[in-house]
């Protein structure tokens, strides 16, 4: 069978794509792979292709393109199979009685693709596959989640050359992602993996690990085709257990030895785990930040950290020479302007190298947003539906929350230029004077540039390299989230 990708834009490149097409090409079919924004003629390069089945990695805030580009799918070629697959279908799998949508997959792709494939090849009945939602007409066919994926090394090397063969833009970035396991034990309010993991109840093991020989295995195949100057793993948590961390350790400086980067959380962070993470070549801890108060990280956003901790993993991620990056959250349920300024000013506090920062856009079907709802705290904007909210970049930066509406444009203009103030704390005041100017274009475009720069510096990639990419993939904005376990 001649199975199909078709993603949006080169942003989203997928590190659950490459190994389901690993798992196909492993079953004898072909996988191949389309990026919409990169073909002038999209019809006619799907029609070049020929395939048997489309795949579409389905994202949540790229949920309206997904239904869009379904539609023309289906007018274009009314018989071609099309698979919705990821977080859209996941968690919203009513999207299968959308115009255009007709088959759906839940959790995990990998064996539900070769099971599609098997049954369109007259192997067995497509309504009896594991993790598959199927509309026939007004009936809709529900299948139960099968098994989760339990060994994680038996699975084949990615196929990253399905990006790369077709886009060499993407090859030739030196800064490329690669994930060690899949799932999170953690509870936040604003995720999905709680829900995902109450969903998997029964299925197997959740949290998983690749075996750190697995893992740089997977870097050196990468290595040996395709431009590579910078490693980025981009799990949720890297850091699970010492004895991982340390037999990744002994392996990676020898076999590889490239900078990397990776995203832990701070309660994690302890005095071994540092050391080895600088030792083996560790040059960027990425930590969540999210909010000032560790009252309010606790009771919206279901993270209970300290602090205390906080300020003890970013002592220890500086003490070993590795940049210090944040993630952090702006206006989020019940928070007013003080909050927003103790999260800037924590952030300054522990010397962050880098603080990321977003407004706090509830997702439909998370305990954050279910909560807000019921105490009246949303705005319109911050629906239940999730097509009432907009695919990712494509709205204006605004409020969700009547706690932040009041001081709408200085939330705004603090998300612009929060980098900014966090990385030089001698200009936090003059920021501070500023975010009660009205919003405007040289705050957008300003803040814009800055962080493109500090993520240039954070994950040490050129500044050229930078500039060729974004040439190609646009608007950084359209970027879905990544949730590591689901296409």
């Amino acid at each position: 069978m001649r199975v199909l990708f078709l993603q949006d834009n080169g942003l989203n490149e997928s590190l659950l794509v490459t190994e389901t097409a690993a798992a196909l090409r492993a079953a004898g079919h072909q996988a191949s792979l389309l990026l919409e924004r990169e073909e002038r003629d999209l019809r006619g390069a799907i029609q070049q292709d020929s395939p048997d089945l489309v795949l579409l990695p389905a994202a949540v805030q790229a949920h309206h393109w997904t239904v869009a580009i379904c539609g023309r799918l289906r007018r274009w070629f009314p018989d071609l199979p099309v698979a919705l697959a990821g977080t859209l279908p996941t968690f919203f799998p009513e999207v299968v009685q959308r115009p255009g949508v007709r088959m759906v997959i839940l959790g995990e792709a990998e064996q539900a693709a070769l099971d599609i494939c098997d049954a369109l090849a007259g192997k067995r009945r497509l309504s009896t596959v594991p993790n598959l939602h199927l509309r026939r007409g007004k009936v809709v066919v529900r299948n139960d989640l099968g098994p989760l994926v339990p060994d994680l090394d038996a699975l084949p090397l990615p196929h990253r050359r399905l990006y790369y063969d077709r886009y060499p833009f993407l090859g030739a970035f030196p800064w490329k992602k690669f994930s060690t396991g899949r799932g999170c034990f953690h509870g936040c309010s604003y995720c999905y993996q709680p829900h995902y993991r109450r969903m998997c109840a029964g299925k197997g093991a959740y949290v998983r690990r690749k075996s750190p020989g697995r893992v740089v295995a997977e870097v050196e195949d990468m290595r040996a085709h395709h431009a590579l100057g910078n490693v980025h793993f981009a799990d949720d948590l890297f850091i699970t257990r010492t004895s991982w961390l340390r037999e990744f350790a002994q392996l990676y400086p020898g076999r590889v030895g490239l900078p990397y980067s990776i995203n832990t959380s701070a309660d994690l962070v302890d005095e071994p785990a540092a050391r080895l993470l600088a030792e083996s070549g560790c040059r960027a801890v990425a930590i969540g930040v999210e909010a000032g108060s560790e009252q309010r990280r606790r009771e919206i956003l279901g993270k209970d950290l300290p602090d205390g901790v906080i300020r003890r993993a970013a002592e220890l991620i500086r003490g070993h020479g590795m940049r210090l990056i944040t993630f952090n959250m702006l206006g989020a349920p019940g928070e007013g302007w003080q909050d927003a300024l103790d999260t800037l000013k924590l952030n300054i506090d522990i010397g962050a190298s880098h603080a990321r920062v977003t407004i706090c856009q509830p997702i439909p079907g998370t305990p954050m947003a279910r909560d807000a709802a019921a105490a009246g705290e949303s705005l319109e904007g911050a629906a239940e539906d999730i097509f009432q909210v907009p695919d990712a970049g494509r709205g204006r930066a605004q409020v969700y929350f009547r706690s932040a509406a009041p001081q709408q444009g200085q939330f705004i203009n603090l998300f612009h230029l929060f980098s900014l103030a966090a990385r030089y704390p001698s200009l936090a005041p003059a920021v501070r004077a500023a975010c009660h100017l009205p919003p405007n274009p040289i705050f957008s475009l300003g803040g814009g540039l800055l962080r493109m720069l500090q993520e240039r510096a954070a994950y040490r990639f050129s500044l050229l390299a930078g500039l060729r990419y974004f040439m190609h993939v646009g608007n950084p904005g359209l970027r879905t989230a990544n949730f590591v376990g689901l296409i």
